[in-house]
């Protein structure tokens, strides 16, 4: 509560000012219970667009670096998206399966350290959190033993006074009720309360429970993740500029090639394993769809050769679709794989539209050159209208 009070106060400075028009905190952040107790969630709303210089994530630096600013906290800027993805919307998601949860830890550890280094991730995350508070009683057994107080008479206490136990049960009006034993809430709320805890004796005497036992707190997982049946940590990030997931997961396998031992075994979730999915299969999709493509073409001109001809513009036009993701700083990520697929077709149509044309000039007695000019002249119309009804046709799914 106090760090997300000290977290606001420095939002609250700049609220009115043109960019924040309104600033909610809670606490704890996401949701109740113990494993949230040590959360905090910060809503920022932004002024309308005419009356803030910024876009929002333009912003997001800005928010990044302040946050930052604040030792012993783990916060990061979330922009809500319309559709939502896994792991809040950070496309790597990095596995590190291992033996042991203690060597798992170390090794995401050694593995963020290199991480936070490069500045084209940010938000670098793992699910593996040690933030449930614990509380731990550690017995003197040799000093509990000359004092004549067991171990089970101990566990008795501390489950009576703080957790409850049924002493006995009482019938009135024919219904039947349990007794249960148990200190008042005053003296169950805080750890100190187990000074005040006593514990009887072989012998019969009050014997605290302060003078066989200390107290200490400790956090723990808040969840054991598993991953494949195997024990596992995932390291998540967000992508900055124009580096790519192709470029993000291929730091991070060679990190992991320099910094874990040979048996540490990687995978990938969400968007990371979408992609290497996707790319491991992306030639064979091309060959698959250039010879679908040509036997089409060989079934509709029935002959063999021709469709060669036509086959012979998909390369220029899968090399300008590629110049044209490079150019504007795109990744070849699943949906250009599919425009690259469709663009296959648009080539092999606009050949089809100019190699028809041209094998009617022929047979009305133009020589081949002549046929060629003058289909190239003719149809140049269609294919310009065809390949812009195409590309305003998709224009829609940018936004």
């Amino acid at each position: 509560k106090e760090k997300t009070e000290n977290i606001e106060k420095v939002f609250l400075t700049d609220l009115g000012k043109g960019t924040y028009k309104e600033i909610l905190a809670r606490v704890p952040g996401f949701q109740s219970g113990i494993d949230q107790v040590n959360t905090g969630f910060l809503v920022v709303l932004l002024e309308d667009w005419g009356k803030r210089k910024k876009f929002s994530n333009q912003d997001l630096g800005g928010v990044f670096q302040k946050l930052n600013s604040f030792p012993g906290v783990k916060a990061f800027p979330i922009m809500p998206q319309g559709l939502r993805g896994g792991a809040g919307d950070k496309p790597i998601q990095f596995v590190i399966k291992g033996n042991t949860y203690e060597e798992l830890i170390k090794w995401k550890e050694i593995l963020k350290s290199e991480i936070v280094k490069n500045k084209n991730l940010v938000n670098v995350d793992d699910d593996l959190d040690l933030t449930r508070p614990q509380l731990k009683i550690k017995i003197n057994a040799d000093k509990a033993a000359d004092l004549g107080v067991s171990v089970e008479s101990i566990s008795k206490a501390i489950e009576t006074m703080f957790g409850s136990k049924e002493v006995t049960k009482y019938t009135k009006e024919g219904r039947e009720y349990s007794v249960m034993l148990q200190a008042d809430v005053k003296n169950r709320q805080e750890p100190s309360n187990l000074n005040k805890v006593a514990v009887r004796s072989n012998s019969g005497k009050l014997v605290p429970l302060s003078s066989v036992a200390t107290f200490y707190e400790e956090s723990t997982f808040t969840s054991l993740n598993r991953y494949n049946r195997q024990r596992a940590v995932t390291i998540t990030a967000r992508l900055v500029g124009n580096y790519t997931i192709s470029d993000a997961l291929g730091y991070l396998e060679n990190l992991a090639k320099e910094k874990l031992p040979p048996y540490a075994r990687i995978d990938y979730k969400g968007e990371s394993l979408e992609y290497k999915n996707t790319s491991s299969d992306i030639y064979f999709i091309f060959l698959l769809a250039l010879f679908t493509a040509y036997l089409s073409l060989a079934a509709q001109f029935e002959n063999w050769k021709h469709p060669l001809t036509i086959m012979l513009t998909v390369p220029l036009a899968i090399l300008g679709g590629i110049i044209g993701l490079w150019v504007i700083g795109s990744s070849l990520n699943i949906y250009s794989q599919i425009a690259l697929i469709v663009l296959i077709g648009l080539a092999a149509k606009n050949g089809i539209l100019i190699v028809e044309f041209a094998n009617q000039l022929r047979t009305q007695g133009l020589q081949l050159k002549e046929s060629i000019i003058e289909s190239c002249r003719v149809r140049l119309r269609p294919i310009l209208m065809t390949s812009a009804s195409t590309v305003i046709g998709v224009v829609p799914l940018i936004f």
